[in-house]
């Protein structure tokens, strides 16, 4: 991304306004909030059917993006980000505390400073963010005791080092087998039978 300075499409006009669309409108979605998570998006101009030939039966428009400098992207996972973007606009109707209730909770979508009635084409790029930290965070300090005591109970010293990677993985991918399969990476025998059959 570093060695490029901006990108310019002709696509079909609905995708435009749609990649360039801001929160409450209807063409706000999952596209908007990923392309602009990464890129500043700049809708320049439409471009009728008479530019070409034969004319099609659709605008056109032309759309900049610009990558956004490391340094200005969000401290947080982009996995997970999408996870909860792609949760939320999954499930249009519903707010966000029913649509993420198997990602985040209420309360980690209020500590946001969010209302978990809200609903997903009301939030900008940057509930989704601060949603996704605190919905990692609580994820790591949740795994962490429970897995560490399994470790020491099975005295497996060598399985230590693994631990923070694997809960680091689990809080992008909110899934305990994530957990299972990264600690049995430093294990053997059956140790890692046992731990897949947790």
């Amino acid at each position: 991304a570093s060695l490029i300075r901006d990108m310019h499409f002709m696509l079909q006009k609905e995708v435009v306004e749609r990649l360039a669309a801001g929160p409450g409108g209807g063409d706000w979605g999952r596209l908007s909030i990923m392309v602009q998570y990464h890129c500043r998006v700049e809708h320049l101009f439409n471009v009728g059917p008479g530019a070409f030939n034969p004319p099609p039966k659709v605008d056109s428009a032309i759309v900049r993006l610009t990558p956004l400098p490391a340094n200005a992207l969000p401290d947080a996972d982009a996995r997970l980000i999408d996870r909860l973007v792609r949760a939320a606009f999954g499930q249009r109707r519903k707010t966000l505390s029913n649509a993420l209730r198997d990602l985040a909770i209420a309360k980690q979508i209020d500590a946001a400073g969010i209302d978990p009635r809200a609903r997903a084409e009301q939030l900008a790029p940057s509930a989704f963010v601060a949603t996704a930290k605190g919905a990692a965070l609580e994820l790591m300090e949740s795994f962490a005791a429970p897995w560490h005591q399994t470790l020491v109970k099975l005295r497996c010293p060598n399985a230590v080092p693994y631990l923070v990677p694997a809960l680091k993985l689990a809080a992008s991918a909110s899934v305990i087998g994530v957990v299972v399969a990264e600690i049995s990476i430093g294990l053997r025998g059956g140790v890692t039978r046992y731990g897949t059959a947790l």
